[in-house]
C-alpha cells in the first residue's frame, strides 16, 4: 500500500528475453498462418482459411 501523498510511477521495462519471446511467438504464428494458407489454396480449392484476405481478394476478380 502506498502513502498518502507519493505519486505512482508508471515504467515500460522489457527484459531481451521477452522481447525475444514476442518475436519468436510472432514468427510462429506467421508461419503457421502461412502454411495453414497454402496448404487450403492446393487442398481445398483455391481458398484462404487463414486470412480472410485473399478471399475477398478472389472474390473481387471473380465477381
Amino acid at each position: 500500500m502506498r502513502q498518502p501523498g507519493t505519486r505512482l510511477q508508471a515504467t515500460a521495462h522489457l527484459s531481451l528475453s521477452t522481447v525475444q519471446g514476442r518475436n519468436a511467438m510472432v514468427l510462429l504464428l506467421s508461419c503457421v498462418s502461412s502454411s495453414m494458407d497454402a496448404i487450403s489454396f492446393l487442398l481445398l480449392g483455391r481458398v484462404f482459411i487463414a486470412n480472410m484476405t485473399g478471399n475477398v481478394m478472389f472474390a473481387q476478380f471473380e465477381g
